[in-house]
């Protein structure tokens, strides 16, 4: 049964991920009209954080966005893409 929930959860992903990176596509000429785009989810759904950090990496948004932690104490990083 495990096996099941897992193939389904991968095929969520890869949707989401999809539909993630064609709306960054889409808009890429907007978004990169601005200094920064701040992008907040909530961070405790591993399969959305994964799903957006991808298509990111896909859309290779230059320069580099910066992440945060969505808690008020955690950490900033700099992702490379």
């Amino acid at each position: 049964m495990r096996v099941h929930v897992h193939v389904a959860e991968e095929r969520y992903e890869l949707a989401m991920r999809r539909d993630i990176a064609n709306f960054l596509f889409d808009n890429l000429a907007q978004l990169h009209a601005y200094d920064t785009v701040k992008v907040y989810y909530d961070n405790g759904q591993h399969t959305i954080a994964k799903s957006l950090h991808r298509a990111i990496e896909y859309a290779t948004i230059q320069p580099p966005p910066r992440t945060r932690s969505s808690s008020a104490s955690g950490p900033i990083s700099r992702r490379t893409y």
